[in-house]
């Protein structure tokens, strides 16, 4: 890894050749650590600021947050699966 810029480099093959391949091009990779076959989530962007999420009737609440990724966010505490949330407002 590259301490500086965050980055690796890495070789890849592929399975179907791409219409063109340029110097330097980029890709954004998912390195998978952990799984688990039931839990409870909620979509990321429901997520508010100090592991917040609001209720349908406006209520804040403080939420425990586990394993995330780009879409989902696993919630271990402060939810059911009966509680209703809101999406916040963009």
């Amino acid at each position: 890894m590259n301490e500086r810029s965050k980055t690796f480099t890495v070789e890849a093959d592929f399975t179907k050749q791409p219409p063109a391949l340029y110097p330097n091009l980029t890709c954004e990779a998912n390195i998978v650590i952990q799984q688990k076959e039931t839990a409870l989530t909620i979509p990321r962007n429901y997520l508010l600021a100090g592991n917040q999420v609001m209720l349908e009737n406006k209520e804040l609440r403080k939420v425990i947050v586990g394993l995330k990724d780009y879409e989902k966010v696993e919630i271990l505490g402060g939810l059911t699966e009966q509680d209703v949330i809101l999406k916040p407002a963009q």
